[in-house]
């Protein structure tokens, strides 16, 4: 709620990706309290969802070894394979052809050539800068080519380019054609969740739930009462008319792997025909109305007989 709060009222008009030790989401982890993982799966349920929209953001590239992004290049020298090298600036001597470091051609305040003594003056005349070059001490040799490859400063694994794995990074923002979607989560879903905790409830919305399976369910309302009567209830929140079915069978699907106590789908304002009959077939127990109103004082209800 907080994420969609921050992307709906503009505190948030777009998610974007970091790049540290691993690619992260630290907007969204500081809104939400989830890590790194849980936030990256949020994101992800929310576009399937419709909620958010997503675009290309870049590719990050992972060491093989330990998958971390946090990388820097690997240079070295072609010949001894040192990594001690600068990057030195070039001058060459258009007299005589040399071409050496700009620093043993510096002489007091003048250049003069090291291979022929000649001061050079006007540069375009005497000399130019045809570039840079790398410069290894260990060799005392200047190469226009190096080694390159890279390494994780996690464990300093060395590898190439082409080893590296690869991540898509997206940026995310809110789908604006479901926006009024969003709008009747806020006016629907946090006070249903109220009317759990006023029952005793530990009230969650938004929750990402980890089924038996080991798939990972957005759900609308996941509430938790531990007392002499245990109860784990899910609770599924759908703003439409003629609700059609494939939102009863994800309900069911999620009921399945994750085994709550009960599992409650509020239709605001009202299921169809067939998606009435299928919720009465799989067990789920169905609250329906056509105002907030109506569905609190009947999930109130529902709450009370269950106690």
């Amino acid at each position: 709620m907080n994420l969609l709060r921050a992307t709906i009222y503009g505190d948030l008009k777009v998610i974007l990706p970091r790049i540290g030790q691993y690619v992260h989401y630290p907007d969204v982890e500081r809104l939400t309290g989830l890590n790194r993982v849980q936030t990256i799966q949020l994101l992800k349920d929310l576009w399937e969802r419709g909620v958010l929209e997503r675009r290309f953001h870049g590719m990050a590239y992972k060491c093989p070894h330990d998958d971390t992004t946090n990388l820097r290049p690997y240079v070295t020298c072609p010949i001894c394979n040192s990594e001690n090298l600068e990057i030195v600036p070039l001058i060459e001597h258009l007299g005589c052809g040399h071409v050496d470091m700009e620093r043993k051609f510096i002489k007091g305040d003048e250049y003069v050539c090291p291979k022929d003594g000649k001061t050079l003056r006007l540069i375009g005349v005497d000399y130019r800068r045809p570039g840079v070059a790398y410069y290894c001490p260990e060799c005392d040799q200047l190469f226009p080519e190096v080694n390159v490859k890279w390494m994780c400063n996690y464990a300093n694994h060395v590898f190439t380019l082409q080893e590296a794995k690869q991540e898509t990074m997206y940026d995310y923002l809110l789908n604006e054609d479901n926006r009024e979607d969003v709008l009747r989560s806020f006016k629907f879903i946090e006070p249903l969740a109220e009317v759990f905790r006023r029952h005793g409830f530990d009230a969650k919305t938004y929750h990402n739930l980890t089924g038996n399976s080991g798939v990972t369910h957005l759900v609308d309302v996941y509430a938790v009462k531990l007392d002499k009567n245990p109860k784990v209830i899910i609770c599924s929140v759908l703003s439409d008319y003629n609700i059609k079915p494939e939102e009863v069978l994800r309900l069911y699907a999620t009921s399945l792997d994750t085994k709550p106590t009960m599992s409650i789908l509020v239709a605001i304002p009202s299921l169809d025909d067939q998606s009435r009959v299928y919720s009465e077939t799989l067990g789920l127990h169905v609250i329906e109305g056509e105002t907030l109103r109506v569905v609190e004082e009947a999930l109130e209800k529902t709450l009370h007989e269950t106690a």
